[in-house]
């Protein structure tokens, strides 16, 4: 790397590595990157084989295109949007919000509790995930009847200038998707929904987009599609959360 090169790396105060390990160096990957740092030649992967974090100044990226198990070549790429700010112009195309559904907005707990006659964390340990998928299947209306957290409207005013979609993962079959779609026109009538599996919510992130999601297991995904992920604790510290990165 030559030191034009490392000069423009450390221009930024927080430059974004990811770690990269040969042996997932098989197919095209997004990489955070601060603009500053424009290569456009290519570098050995061991470069890459460092802490992930996210450009705070610019919130950048390019492709990389792999050539080879050891070799990647730069393509720049658009430059994702930052946070919005007061003074930009409107029309604009600005970071979307996503918002989970259960445990963000719905009570899922309290609900399975109440049909399962437990918490859902003790059926679980006794009877196994797919007992307790289908003893909530057989609920009628069950995702469909469940209670709005307390804080749920909350959460949604504060965001709501920022046209939040509501991205909620499904347990197998097709009983869940009807239900969830009837509760979310219930309680916020006019929001979309996309519903997808929670391992694949990452497929609907593009570079700045946030989610904010009780369940982070699969964090990383969406941080490695570029997204900002808000581990939803409640209502208050989310909004805190978005304020701080420049949604709100």
């Amino acid at each position: 790397m030559t030191s034009t090169r490392r000069s423009a790396i450390d221009a930024c105060p927080r430059i974004p590595f990811i770690a990269f390990s040969r042996a997932v160096a098989t197919a095209r990957t997004e990489i955070p990157l601060c603009p500053a740092a424009s290569m456009t030649d290519e570098v050995a992967v061991q470069h890459f084989e460092s802490r992930s974090e996210r450009c705070a100044r610019c919130r950048g990226f390019v492709l990389f295109a792999i050539q080879s198990p050891r070799r990647l070549v730069y393509q720049p790429a658009a430059i994702a949007r930052p946070p919005r700010r007061d003074n930009e112009r409107a029309g604009e195309a600005m970071p979307t919000v996503f918002l989970d559904c259960d445990g963000v907005l719905a009570d899922f707990n309290g609900g399975a509790s109440r049909v399962l006659g437990m918490t859902p964390e003790d059926f679980q340990r006794r009877f196994g995930l797919r007992q307790f998928w289908n003893t909530l299947a057989t609920e009628p209306d069950f995702f469909a009847e469940l209670a709005p957290l307390p804080d749920a409207r909350e959460l949604y005013e504060a965001v709501r200038s920022c046209r939040p979609i509501i991205l909620t993962g499904l347990p197998r079959g097709n009983w869940a998707e009807p239900q969830k779609r009837r509760w979310a026109e219930r309680y916020f009538p006019g929001t979309p929904m996309i519903t997808t599996t929670a391992a694949l919510k990452r497929e609907h992130c593009r570079p700045s987009d946030a989610l904010v999601d009780d369940w982070d297991t699969h964090r990383h995904r969406w941080e490695e599609a570029g997204g900002v992920f808000i581990h939803h604790r409640d209502a208050v510290s989310s909004i805190q959360a978005l304020r701080e990165q420049g949604f709100i």
